[in-house]
C-alpha cells in the first residue's frame, strides 16, 4: 500500500518564494516609477494652469508677476498647504512635500516635490549651473526613480548642481 504525504516539501516551498521574490523585484521599481510619472502628470497640469494666467496677466500689464495672488487662477491647495510668499517668489508649500507657484522673480512656474520639480519657464534666467530659456519646459530631478518620470517627458538631460539631473524640452 502506497502511503501518501500531504503538503509541501521545503524544496517546493523554497522554489515558490524564489520566484516571488523575483517578480517582486522587477515589479515594485516599475510600479514606484509609474507613481511617480502619475505625479508629474499631476504637477504638469498645474504648471501649465500658471503658464496660463502667467500669460494672461502678461497682456494685461506688460510684465509677468511673482505674486500668485494677483493671477486669475483657480488652483484649489490640497490638506495642508498654505501661501507663502518670499524673496523667491509665492507659491504654496504643503506638509507632503510639494510646492508650487511662480519662482525666481517671476522667471517661471513649478510644481513638485523634495526630488522632483517641474517648470515652465518665461524668461531667461541662470540657475543650479544650467542656463534656461524662455519657453524651456524643465522636469529636474533627485534621484533614479525621478529621473526615470522626467526622462518620460523627453528633451536633453544635463547634469544639475542642487539636482542630480534637468530634462530641458522646447515644446510651448
Amino acid at each position: 500500500m502506497k502511503k501518501f504525504h500531504k503538503g509541501f516539501s521545503l524544496i517546493e516551498m523554497l522554489v515558490v518564494v524564489l520566484i516571488l521574490g523575483m517578480l517582486a523585484s522587477i515589479g515594485v521599481p516599475n510600479y514606484m516609477v509609474s507613481v511617480k510619472k502619475s505625479r508629474l502628470g499631476n504637477y504638469i497640469a498645474l504648471v501649465k494652469n500658471l503658464k496660463d494666467a502667467e500669460e494672461n496677466y502678461f497682456m494685461d500689464r506688460g510684465e509677468f508677476t511673482a505674486d500668485l495672488s494677483l493671477l486669475a487662477v483657480s488652483i484649489p491647495p490640497s490638506n495642508g498647504c498654505s501661501f507663502e510668499t518670499s524673496n523667491v517668489g509665492s507659491y504654496y508649500n504643503c506638509s507632503d512635500g510639494s510646492r508650487y507657484g511662480i519662482f525666481n522673480n517671476a522667471s517661471n512656474a513649478q510644481a513638485g516635490e523634495k526630488d522632483m520639480r517641474y517648470v515652465i519657464v518665461f524668461k531667461d534666467y541662470h540657475d543650479n549651473g544650467v542656463s534656461f530659456k524662455a519657453g524651456d519646459i524643465a522636469c529636474m530631478s533627485k534621484g533614479n526613480l525621478a529621473r526615470q518620470a522626467c526622462k518620460s517627458t523627453g528633451g536633453v538631460e544635463y547634469k544639475g548642481i542642487g539636482w542630480d539631473y534637468i530634462t530641458i524640452s522646447r515644446s510651448w
